[in-house]
């Protein structure tokens, strides 16, 4: 896990009697994977096209799904894990996104302060995501 929150953990045997029993949650999980692996490619792809501001927009607006919530842990070193750069470079870029109002941080904590603006600064690559979690995944 990257940031703060709750992980369910089941032993692999009996996740596979579940899946035995539930086609429907089979079929949920590898819709999951497969949005997931998406998720993936276009994060290298981003990686390897934008700008790290764009870069961290994005990550920082997919926590902010997949949270929940406006207001997540997160340390500017597991940015930079994440995204293959130094630490330092975390820290400038998010010193910008502070310095314009989008988001608020301090050691360990990011705030999302304005959410339609932060995707503006995203390159397309979040709302590829978005968009196959949401094609993949709304009737489930």
């Amino acid at each position: 896990m990257e940031t703060s929150g709750h992980v369910l953990h089941i032993a692999v045997a009996a996740l596979k009697q579940i899946l035995k029993r539930s086609d429907e949650l089979r079929n949920t999980i590898l819709l999951y994977a497969q949005a997931s692996l998406t998720q993936i490619a276009q994060t290298v792809v981003c990686g390897r096209h934008h700008s790290l501001t764009q870069q961290l927009c994005q990550h920082l607006l997919m926590i902010n799904d997949k949270s929940l919530s406006d207001d997540f842990r997160l340390t500017h070193e597991a940015v930079s894990r994440m995204l293959g750069v130094r630490r330092e470079s975390i820290t400038e870029a998010a010193g910008e996104l502070r310095d314009q109002g989008l988001i608020a941080y301090s050691r360990g904590h990011v705030k999302v302060l304005d959410r339609p603006r932060l995707e503006k600064m995203c390159c397309e690559c979040y709302g590829v995501v978005r968009e196959e979690f949401a094609r993949l995944l709304e009737n489930t």
